[in-house]
């Protein structure tokens, strides 16, 4: 299959995951990240349940973050089964790891992520 018939959905548990990982290595509470991203800390706590972000918010999240949107998409085969991005994969299975803390599994993924992007030039 190719990305052509790929269906797209948003990745909450990664984007969820990824926001944690960065509030905690910036050693910011939640209301913290509300404020310096410009959302509500109702949307902040909200997120951290578990519940979707409105588009607005995930923009000035993302932004936040210094990340890239496309990080927090999965697709989907016309059968209904995930397609795994490779980058995707990577924090996904970092984030998992009880090996690592969420700091070392967020630097880990950094470093992957610039090599990728370097690597796709």
């Amino acid at each position: 299959m190719d990305d052509v018939d790929a269906i797209p959905a948003f990745d909450d548990e990664a984007f969820r995951l990824a926001l944690d990982a960065i509030r905690q290595r910036r050693c910011l509470t939640r209301a913290e990240v509300a404020q310096q991203s410009g959302v509500s800390p109702a949307t902040v706590t909200r997120i951290g349940q578990g519940k979707f972000p409105d588009m607005d918010s995930f923009a000035a999240l993302v932004v936040w973050m210094e990340r890239d949107a496309n990080e927090f998409i999965v697709r989907y085969n016309t059968l209904g089964d995930r397609q795994q991005l490779p980058l995707e994969t990577v924090l996904t299975t970092l984030m998992h790891d009880a090996r690592l803390s969420s700091d070392d599994a967020q630097l880990i993924y950094s470093l992957v992520s610039v090599l990728i992007t370097r690597l796709r030039k």
